[in-house]
């Protein structure tokens, strides 16, 4: 497994670009939740859609909605499912 799966963020979902400190805050924490409970990589899905929903499980709809709209992403075109 690739360490970069492991600490996919959601904006490599959507067509968001413009990549700040949250994506390292993302990654950092994903490696830590790993470790703390032991299971690398902590949120592996099998596709992109498995990959959403779980992160959706762990944060919440709400808050994968509101991050979407404030971020104003949109799905990748022509990326693979």
């Amino acid at each position: 497994m690739s360490p970069l799966f492991i600490t996919r963020v959601p904006e490599l979902f959507f067509s968001n670009s413009a990549y700040d400190y949250r994506v390292d805050i993302w990654s950092v924490g994903l490696i830590l939740a790993g470790m703390i409970f032991n299971r690398t990589p902590f949120l592996h899905g099998t596709d992109n859609i498995d990959q959403i929903l779980k992160i959706t499980r762990l944060v919440g709809t709400r808050e994968v909605v509101k991050y979407i709209k404030e971020n104003k992403l949109t799905e990748k075109k022509g990326h693979k499912k």
